[in-house]
């Protein structure tokens, strides 16, 4: 699980350990962050980077390697985050499984945990 915030206290390596959060990142850095941490966290090399930007997906005549491509579930209730991350995700050929709050999140990521990256 990563997560991402835009607030500078984040909790300690060790708290984030202790409820299962493999890494955290700040809202500023998250565009320039996102593909390396999702490339460690599940051992894949980083999709690369497409060369023009599509709105919801990548570049006209890129595909994108099929074993590049994650199923991210995101807790998120502000639109205009959803707009933002989606864009992202797809840019790198990445789709989101939408939850508004945390506690969705979990009840996902414990009934769906085969279909989520």
């Amino acid at each position: 699980m990563i997560l991402v915030s835009a607030a500078h206290d984040l909790p300690s390596r060790l708290q984030q350990r202790a409820v299962g959060i493999s890494d955290a990142l700040e809202k500023p850095g998250l565009r320039a962050q996102l593909p390396d941490v999702l490339a460690r966290l599940t051992g894949r090399a980083p999709a690369p980077p497409p060369r023009a930007i599509a709105c919801g997906g990548s570049a006209p005549g890129q595909e994108v390697p099929e074993a590049h491509r994650l199923q991210i579930l995101v807790a998120e209730d502000n639109e205009v985050n959803l707009l933002v991350i989606r864009g992202m995700l797809g840019r790198f050929g990445h789709s989101a499984h939408i939850v508004t709050n945390g506690q969705e999140a979990f009840e996902v990521a414990a009934s769906e945990h085969e279909s989520i990256d």
